[in-house]
């Protein structure tokens, strides 16, 4: 059994939770947004925290800043963000970042 999510953790999946349907963020743009409120962490610190949580929200909207999807779950995040119609380009597919990135903000700014 997984323990909760701490304080850093839920402020991950609540910007991630406000990501809209065909848009996506990649993990640094998140973690410079949680940053902003808390001071610390990374991408590769809001990696960690949606492979141990991330099924809680709309994880396929994640990507890397290239617009690469996340290796182990590819096949089923490029279904759900075809189904939401976000642009991909080359191939392998990645996310068409100039068309489909959006910018988060904290919760409840």
């Amino acid at each position: 059994m997984q323990p909760p999510p701490d304080d850093y953790a839920e402020l991950v999946l609540d910007v991630v939770a406000t990501i809209p349907e065909g848009r996506v963020t990649s993990y640094g743009g998140i973690a410079a947004v949680v940053r902003e409120v808390t001071g610390r962490g990374s991408a590769r610190v809001v990696g960690r925290v949606m492979a141990h949580y991330g099924s809680e929200v709309c994880w396929w909207r994640v990507v890397t800043a290239s617009g690469a999807l996340a290796e182990r779950v590819a096949t089923e995040q490029r279904a759900r963000l075809r189904a939401e119609d976000v642009p991909m380009v080359g191939d392998p597919p990645r996310v068409d970042m100039r068309t489909a990135a959006w910018t988060p903000r904290p919760p409840g700014l």
